[in-house]
C-alpha cells in the first residue's frame, strides 16, 4: 500500500546499458479497476544466490506467461534488480548480469551460483527484461531487502500491491493471477 523508493540508475536491456528511472514508468492518474495501466513485477536477485539460481525456471515461465499472446490481463513490465550479497564467492559485476540475464558464459569466464556453474547452464531462457545494476547496494538498502530473492507486484500507480516478504509463502503466480485484473 506505500510507494515504492526511487530506482534510479542502468539498466542491461539486452543492447546495452541505459539510464533508468523506475518512478518514470508510472501514471499518477491511473485508477483501480483501469486495465490499460501497466503492472510491474520487480524481482530483486544476487547472479550468485542458490535460491535466485533455483528460481531461474520459475521466472523464465512467468516472463513467458506475461508476453504471450495468450496473456489476457492488464500489461506487465519485468525487471530485475541485480545485487551483490556479502557472502564469499557472491562477488558480481555487469559482465556477470549480461550473462545471467542472456544466458551465456561470454568468455567462458563469467560463473553464477557462488562460481559453481556458468551463467549459461541456469534454468529458463534468456529473460527479454532489464536488469538493474544494484551491486552498490543503494536500491536494495531503500527497498528494505532482506534477502534474496524478493520480489513485488507494483501498480501502474507505483504503489506496491504485493510483496513476497510480507505474503510468506504465497507464490509469485498467485499473486500474479490474484492481483492483476482480466483486460
Amino acid at each position: 500500500g506505500e510507494k515504492v523508493p526511487p530506482l534510479e540508475g542502468k539498466i542491461y536491456n539486452g543492447n546495452g546499458w541505459v539510464d533508468y528511472k523506475l518512478h518514470d514508468q508510472f501514471d499518477s492518474n491511473w485508477t483501480e479497476g483501469d486495465t490499460s495501466g501497466t503492472w510491474h513485477i520487480i524481482e530483486f536477485l544476487d547472479t550468485d544466490c542458490s535460491a535466485c539460481w533455483r528460481d531461474t525456471a520459475k521466472v523464465s515461465d512467468l516472463q513467458n506467461a506475461v508476453s504471450s499472446t495468450q496473456w489476457n490481463r492488464a500489461p506487465v513490465q519485468m525487471l530485475a534488480v541485480v545485487v551483490e550479497l556479502n557472502i564469499p564467492n557472491h562477488d558480481s559485476s555487469r559482465d556477470e548480469i549480461k550473462a545471467f540475464r542472456d544466458k551465456n558464459d561470454g568468455d567462458g569466464t563469467f560463473k553464477c551460483n557462488a562460481d559453481r556453474a556458468l551463467c549459461s547452464e541456469r534454468d529458463g531462457n534468456a529473460y527479454n527484461f532489464p536488469f538493474f545494476d544494484d551491486l552498490d547496494g543503494k536500491s536494495t538498502k531503500e527497498w528494505d531487502i532482506p534477502g534474496t530473492p524478493t520480489y513485488f507486484i507494483i501498480q501502474p500507480n507505483g504503489i506496491v500491491a504485493w510483496s513476497s516478504v510480507e505474503a510468506g509463502n504465497s507464490d509469485i503466480f498467485d499473486a500474479v493471477n490474484g492481483l492483476i485484473p482480466e483486460a
